[in-house]
């Protein structure tokens, strides 16, 4: 899998905060990940043809490093109840893949907008990239 940067985003950068629905409707918000001194959030979409390849992957990091690292995936591309991009299409893919992290809808793109996302899917690792009291 090939990893690269979409944008020049400098290490130790404070992360914006957000609050968004996953993929059960149920709100998320940022901050329940301050424990964690980093974090991996994936901007991917459900009709990208490289995401079938990128879930596994990402699914075995995440069982490596579950303790060190936060992991979170958005999709930057998430529509309405009758689209492809859906949340009944991103539930399908929590439940295919047992993701055992958030995967949530960024219908308006504000969020991907807030992180400079240009493609997708785009993987960034920062470590020690919340803003939190020990950091």
């Amino acid at each position: 899998m090939l990893v690269t940067a979409a944008t020049n985003i400098p290490v130790g950068w404070s992360a914006p905060g957000f609050e968004l629905n996953d993929a059960y409707d149920h709100p998320f918000q940022l901050r329940q990940f301050d424990s964690f001194p980093g974090l991996l959030i994936i901007f991917i979409s459900e009709s990208c043809p490289v995401a079938k390849y990128v879930w596994p992957a990402v699914c075995h990091l995440h069982e490596d490093f579950k303790r060190q690292i936060a992991f979170l995936a958005i999709n930057s591309l998430a529509k309405d109840r009758d689209h492809f991009e859906s949340p009944t299409a991103m539930r399908k893919t929590v439940e295919l893949f047992q993701l055992g992290f958030p995967y949530l809808a960024d219908e308006n793109r504000r969020v991907s907008q807030q992180y400079q996302v240009l493609c997708l899917p785009d993987e960034e690792i920062r470590i020690g990239f919340l803003s939190c009291p020990r950091c």
